[in-house]
């Protein structure tokens, strides 16, 4: 057995493994799935000795509490869930579970059904296992305590014993059916045996990986059979809408994509009479000229500039199919020509880009996001987990003794996991509104993506002070939700906001303990947060000089006059009200390098449309709950 693996090193491990599965529609609807069958046994190749060995796992000691979502694929993202999994089970020697499709798993759903799909692949971490060394074949490694993380969909199974039954492989070549009914029978007719000598278990797990490349020599036939029917159908359609010539029609039967059909096209409709200029051969000038032109295109869309190009004005009245052909340097065509010439250029849709990046920011800082004035917000480097370390809150400092020796002082630390998600829309620039200078119904569009952007951040930092939508059951590192009596920062009993009820929240928070639970941290409440039902309420509290509970006595002092910043959203519910402090609350992330704020970018192109992708990169986490207070309301 490999060093490795006797120094206990899978322990922790996570792995990934797809089985040839055996799937039955339920009469709900769902697929039932058999994830670990009772034959699961396969080879795994340890990189680090170089050696390789069998992997079995024994289902007794599988732990699926986890299970709980189907995935497209290994990555588990929130765009990639397609289903989710119920009625998980034993069923004899086998692990079996049901999955319900969601409206974007239907396609997905359908392979499975009609068998172009035949594989699922669970991710698991290992607890324990043991090892059967043997001397000259490779050792046995059974996994007995093992956590199944994920299931998703993939392409080739490694769990061969998981036959997919009723099913023989539809391959188009009738000696390799018969070469595999063949290879099945045999594989049978080894796994019956109560007993094999070592040439049979050879012989086993080498039928099975030729089973496995015959089915996957078979997916890749039929992939590459569809790319090429899809590229046909593509050719033939630019053919019949735009004619070509016998040359064309000939060189793309064969090979070539419909954007370089559609260029050759055009070049050769090309009328004999001379090209007007439309760019300049020096590139400063020409970099200068772009520069007039994005700063023209942003102005039309609505963008207000500061310092806009000295030559911007040139440019301001110039029509979609003017700037087109500036851009692509082209003349000599129609406007239809002109219009499908610029949707597959380079310079023509990264200006466009350029000109829609602006338009959202505009939207986007124009629309108002209460949560900045109170939150932390942070460039996060990825989409991968992030794990914030933070400094305990720790107690005094210990005196120095006589000798100068100082006791070690351990600082408490607290982590929170969270990571950043995506969010974001497609948006179409057609050849017809290129036709129709139609650049408002674009950048319409991409504005109103910036406003959503903003709103959409806005509303998940108040989901998470709420525990609303994605966050119902979101809880803090010690399992417990943010605001809760175990954390000393809800009230017992909801009340309306007053002088009386403020008193008690702040005086609350001020009064969190150090981890040692021995010293206050005096935390200063900084911010009250409340619905919009609440602000004239929070206001006359906060602004006005005069005691609000002194009716007969306008003399008294408010002593809550400008104490802190009185933050109002309409997300919030009508009621409940908050205090934030000074430290530690909610942060906001956003994808380092973006600017904090939704970005456009060129997805494809076609002879007919470019379509551009609107991204917003976001997430956010609760850093401490101690600077934050929570009364229901009444």
């Amino acid at each position: 057995m490999p060093d490795l693996q006797k120094r206990s090193a899978l322990v922790g491990t996570s792995q990934t493994r797809a089985a040839t599965v055996s799937t039955k529609k339920t009469e709900t609807g769902a697929l039932s799935f058999v994830i670990v069958s009772d034959n699961n046994e396969g080879l795994r190749h340890d990189w680090w000795s170089g050696d390789t060995y069998i992997e079995r796992l024994d289902i007794n000691g599988a732990n699926m509490d986890s299970l709980n979502t189907f995935f497209k694929n290994h990555n588990r993202d929130v765009d990639d869930a397609i289903g989710r999994i119920e009625n998980k089970r034993m069923d004899g020697a086998s692990l079996v579970t049901d999955v319900v499709f969601d409206e974007s798993g239907a396609d997905v759903k359908r392979k499975y059904e009609n068998g172009t799909l035949t594989d699922v692949s669970i991710g698991y971490r290992i607890n324990k296992y043991e090892v059967e060394e043997r001397n000259r074949e490779p050792d046995i490694v059974t996994v007995t305590d093992f956590e199944i993380i994920e299931l998703s969909a993939v392409g080739i199974g490694f769990d061969s014993g998981a036959k997919h039954k009723g099913r023989e492989s539809d391959l188009n070549n009738k000696g390799d059916v018969q070469m595999l009914k063949e290879l099945q029978e045999r594989l049978k007719s080894l796994e019956s045996m109560a007993q094999r000598d070592k040439d049979q278990d050879l012989e086993l797990m080498k039928i099975r990986a030729d089973i496995s490349k015959a089915q996957a020599d078979e997916i890749e036939t039929l992939r590459v059979d569809k790319f090429e029917a899809e590229r046909k159908a593509d050719v033939l359609n630019i053919v019949a809408v735009y004619g070509a010539s016998d040359a064309l029609r000939t060189k793309y039967a064969q090979n070539g994509t419909s954007a370089d059909l559609m260029k050759d096209i055009l070049d050769e409709r090309k009328d004999a009479q001379p090209s007007m200029p439309a760019q300049p051969k020096d590139d400063s000038t020409r970099e200068s000229m772009m520069g007039a032109i994005r700063d023209a295109v942003a102005i039309k869309a609505g963008v207000k500039l500061d310092k806009p190009h000295a030559d911007v004005n040139e440019f301001r009245g110039a029509s979609l199919i003017d700037i087109a052909k500036r851009v692509t340097g082209i003349s000599g065509y129609n406007r239809q020509e002109i219009a499908s010439r610029a949707m597959v250029s380079a310079d023509f849709p990264l200006l466009l880009v350029n000109s829609g990046n602006r338009v959202l920011e505009q939207a986007y800082e124009e629309q108002n996001g209460s949560y900045q004035a109170w939150v932390k917000e942070v460039d996060v480097p990825d989409f991968k987990n992030q794990t914030d370390i933070t400094l305990g809150d720790s107690g005094r400092l210990s005196k120095l003794k006589e000798n100068g020796e100082l006791k070690e002082k351990q600082l408490g630390e607290a982590s929170e996991d969270w990571k950043i998600e995506s969010f974001g829309a497609e948006f179409t620039l057609t050849r017809q509104m290129i036709i129709n200078d139609d650049l408002s119904a674009f950048t319409n569009i991409l504005g109103e993506f910036g406003t959503m952007a903003k709103r959409t951040a806005n509303g998940i930092v108040y989901d998470l002070l709420q525990s609303k939508n994605d966050y119902t059951s979101y809880t803090m590192k010690d399992g417990i939700a943010i605001f809760h009596a175990g954390h000393s920062n809800l009230a017992s009993t909801g009340a309306s906001l007053s002088a009386t009820t403020l008193e008690a929240a702040r005086t609350s928070m001020m009064r969190q303990k150090s981890k040692d639970g021995k010293n206050a941290l005096n935390i200063l409440p900084m911010f009250l947060i409340v619905a919009t039902e609440q602000e004239i309420t929070a206001r006359t509290l906060l602004s006005s000089m005069a005691s609000t509970e002194a009716n007969t006595n306008a003399g008294v002092i408010n002593p809550f006059y400008n104490m802190m910043t009185i933050i109002v959203d309409a997300e919030l519910a009508a009621g409940a009200w908050y205090i934030a402090g000074d430290r530690r609350t909610i942060k906001a992330g956003y994808l380092a390098g973006t600017g904090r704020r939704p970005i456009v970018q060129m997805d494809s192109q076609s002879l007919t449309k470019t379509i551009f992708q609107g991204i917003f990169d976001f997430g956010v986490v609760a850093e401490d709950y101690k600077s934050l207070y929570k009364n229901p309301g009444a």
